[in-house]
């Protein structure tokens, strides 16, 4: 814990300053990425949060059909409101997650 303390302390920082080791802090290192891999971010979340979609719409449907049960969800969004949500819950997550993705990766272009 306290190797912890001493490596992120302003003196220790210092001391590698004196010594000439610059450390790269995370917010020295992030840049804004470009539009275009914000819109591929959304474009390929959208693609794939449809594919969860239908293959987790696919599965209740599976079990469904085995078990006997009753669970609302199917491939008709217009007409069942938890699959619409569902599908919409698929989709801002795997755009979420593809986005966090791009935020945090730096572009290969970059020089480092």
């Amino acid at each position: 814990m306290w190797v912890m303390e001493l490596i992120f302390s302003d003196h220790f920082s210092e001391l590698l300053n004196i010594w000439g080791v610059k450390l790269k802090t995370m917010s020295e290192n992030k840049q804004r990425p470009s539009m275009l891999r914000i819109a591929a971010a959304i474009i390929l979340g959208s693609i794939t949060g449809t594919i969860l979609f239908l293959i987790v719409a696919m599965g209740i449907g599976v079990v469904n059909d085995k078990m006997h049960m009753q669970i609302p969800v199917n491939l008709l969004i217009a007409e069942n409101i938890f699959s619409a949500i569902l599908l919409a819950l698929l989709i801002l997550v795997c755009i979420a997650g593809f986005c966090w993705q791009v935020w945090n990766t730096p572009s290969s272009d970059e020089n480092l």
